[in-house]
Parts: C-alpha cells; structure tokens; sequence
C-alpha cells in the first residue's frame, strides 16, 4: 500500500480522491482476492466516482448530491452499476460494485463535503 501511496504523491486530483479510491480498491481486493490494486486501477476508479458525482449534480442540489453519496437510492446505484461497467471487466464489475456501496455508506459527512468540493475543482 506504501508503494501506491508513493506513486499517487505526484498525482494532481485531490487526496480525498485518492483516499476513496484507494479504499475502495482494497474492499473491491478483500471480495475478489484476483482483483489488483495497481494506480491505473486507482485513477479508474477516481473517475468513476467523479462521473458519478457529475451525472447526480445534473438532477440535484448539493444537498441532495451529498445524501445520495452517503446513502445511495435505486437511480444513485443504476449510475454507479453503470459506470463501473464501462470502466471494468465482467468479473470486476460486481466487487468494484459493492466495495463502491460499502465505503459510500461508511463515508463521514466531512469527506462528502470534501469529495464534492473537490469535484467542483475539477470541473
């Protein structure tokens, strides 16, 4: 994990980012022992939190971004299922999934907010 750390240093998105990517690769590896946590697979997974965030802002306020994050609905989940289909393989696709919901749901309110304004950045 240290190795990781050390290459995403130089990276230019946001550490928030970087922390939930990362911790959704290693519950996505903790599934599916065959899943690698490489940084290709971190900066895929960063944008599939970004288009996410993106596509739910073009429907809600900032309010209602934040709840969906922390506790997805059926349309929050469709696009997230969705994204994480055009990023990964077939047998990918179900552990980036559910790791996705296990740390959406274990997320604080103050990483939200950060993930949000990071997001807004980077617009």
């Amino acid at each position: 994990m240290e190795n990781i750390d050390n290459i995403l240093s130089g990276w230019e998105q946001p550490d928030i980012q970087k922390n939930i990517a990362i911790r959704v690769a290693t519950h996505a590896q903790a599934r599916r022992r065959e899943f690698s946590v490489d940084p290709a697979t971190i900066l895929i997974l960063i944008n599939c939190i970004i288009s996410v965030i993106r596509l739910l802002y073009v429907c809600k306020n900032s309010n209602g971004v934040a709840k969906s994050i922390g506790k997805p609905g059926r349309i929050e989940k469709f696009l997230l299922h969705r994204q994480v289909k055009k990023n990964f393989t077939k047998d990918q696709v179900e552990p980036v999934y559910k790791a996705m919901l296990d740390v959406c749901g274990q997320l604080s309110q103050k990483e939200i907010n950060e993930l949000l304004d990071s997001v807004k950045e980077t617009k």
